[in-house]
């Protein structure tokens, strides 16, 4: 899969008469051209939803990008930015299930984003760290040095 950010100036007469509407306007420079080309059948891995979760219900918006796909590999798209079109097809209004379908059949992409706000404290959605590792053990656990140790512990907090 291929995901880059698309310069304008690199647009045939067609697409930059397409895209016009959006780059000319009051936050352009918020606004992004990303291309994906993707096999048949291969999934974007990212995820959206309507809505921001925060101050819209309307429009649509990125809400998760799975770990280490292109796209997240990338850095072109983050959570929370928004979509306003798919291969300039004005998706503002449209329903998230017909952008859903939109999205899927074609093999190259153009969206066009507008990035997403800051977000408010304790959200991180530009955060491209990975999660921690979950550590299980398997075994018997030897209650002569457990139990004892947990006690102590149950007692220091009460």
């Amino acid at each position: 899969m291929l995901v880059r950010l698309l310069d304008t100036k690199s647009l045939g007469h067609a697409a930059a008469q397409a895209a016009r509407p959006w780059l000319q306007s009051q936050d352009s420079k918020h606004v992004r051209l990303v291309e994906i080309v993707k096999r048949p059948g291969q999934t974007l891995g990212l995820y959206i939803r309507e809505g921001n979760g925060l101050d819209r219900s309307d429009g649509v918006f990125i809400s998760r990008i799975a770990l280490e796909s292109s796209v997240y590999n990338s850095g072109c798209l983050k959570v929370g930015d928004e979509i306003l079109a798919v291969n300039f097809v004005d998706v503002t209004r449209m329903s998230l299930d017909d952008v859903v379908i939109i999205m899927s059949i074609p093999r190259r992409l153009v969206l066009v984003t507008r990035e997403g706000a800051e977000c408010p404290a304790g959200l991180q959605p530009g955060s491209h760290h990975k999660p921690p590792p979950v550590v299980v053990m398997k075994g018997q656990i030897n209650s002569r040095f457990f139990y004892p140790s947990i006690c102590s512990f149950l007692k220091a907090l009460f």
